[in-house]
């Protein structure tokens, strides 16, 4: 790497000298400055390498300190399981007994298991519970509509009942719709022999699950939104979900994408920086042929002032200039006279 780059300056050096050297003798060359700036850019990109060839080897070194640790760690961890093994090896064995020495025996806890039903139905108790509550709303309604009163109407523009029903001439007046009924003894006795065998709590469960739909199982959309789903996604995209850190992984990303602006920035100034320079050098190289051009016109001027005196020249050095010239100041004195 040190020889690359010492190459390079010593291009760098050498188009530069030959630059210098142009333009000394004020015959600058485009081909050279072309040549200064393809070994600038060389020059930048060794620079480039050698930082990136330092990077490496910074994490070369990082990695072999790892890989020592590593190797301490494996060794430790070998010398602890071959101590372990023998520790065990040591050890004496557990003799069990031969009968059995569990409250519950496995066999007859899998026969319980496996008539176990998905869609077990309550206790006999809870579904009588639940008969009795449901008669008794039914009685309660046929109370309802048989005690409910008829009054004749009166013919004209109908009135508003105290209970904020209107009445419907010539019609029955509809009932209210919070009355209170006296409770139909029956209904009232298989309602209380009901709640009699069932625990409080399991009474409050009955009456609020009363005319719903029961689903042994969480839904569809309960499922799409839960963990299952989320590891199964996560699964499909190559992800090991046991090891997966939703935090970690927005942080990586938002470093990813600052270091990516980050990077995008310096280009855009080192861009932006070899252009400023181009362009530099070029208005320096056309101040300079503009500076070469002047001076060879003057002299050309020159010369063309100097050999007036005699015949014409044949030639000029930059050219015929079809233009009033004065040759002399003794023809200014001639014109006078």
């Amino acid at each position: 790497m040190d020889k690359q780059i010492d190459a390079r300056f010593d291009r760098v050096e050498r188009a530069l000298g030959s630059l210098t050297d142009s333009i000394a003798k004020y015959n600058p060359s485009i081909a050279q400055a072309h040549d200064y700036i393809a070994a600038d850019e060389e020059l930048h990109k060794g620079l480039e390498e050698l930082q990136i060839h330092q990077t490496n080897h910074y994490r070369l070194e990082q990695l072999r300190a790892a890989t020592a640790s590593l190797d301490t760690q494996i060794k430790d961890t070998l010398r602890l399981l071959a101590n372990t093994r023998k520790e065990l090896s040591n050890a004496p064995a557990t003799v069990f007994p031969d009968g059995p020495h569990y409250d519950i025996q496995y066999d007859q806890l899998l026969n319980y298991a496996r008539i176990i039903s998905r869609t077990t139905i309550p206790p006999a108790a809870a579904v009588a519970a639940l008969q009795a509550q449901t008669d008794l709303q039914t009685n309660v309604d046929v109370s309802g509509l048989e005690t409910a009163a008829t009054t004749p109407g009166i013919v004209g523009t109908p009135a508003a009942t105290p209970n904020g029903v209107q009445s419907v001439p010539g019609g029955a007046t509809p009932a209210p719709a919070q009355a209170a009924h006296p409770m139909d003894p029956a209904a009232q006795g298989s309602a209380a022999d009901a709640e009699r065998h069932l625990p409080g709590h399991i009474v409050d469960h009955i009456r609020s699950t009363v005319q719903t739909q029961f689903v042994p199982w969480p839904n569809e959309d309960n499922v799409r939104h839960g963990s299952l789903a989320s590891m199964a996604i996560l699964m499909e995209k190559g992800i090991d979900p046991e090891n997966y850190d939703p935090e970690a992984e927005k942080l990586r990303k938002e470093r990813e994408e600052q270091e990516r602006r980050e990077a995008e920035e310096r280009e855009r100034v080192e861009r932006e920086e070899r252009e400023r320079r181009l362009r530099e050098e070029q208005a320096r190289q056309r101040a300079e042929l503009a500076r070469q051009r002047e001076k060879e016109n003057a002299e050309g001027w020159r010369r063309q002032s100097v050999s007036a005196g005699g015949n014409p020249p044949a030639s000029s050095p930059v050219g015929e200039k079809k233009q009033f010239m004065f040759t002399s100041l003794d023809d200014d004195d001639d014109d006078d006279d």
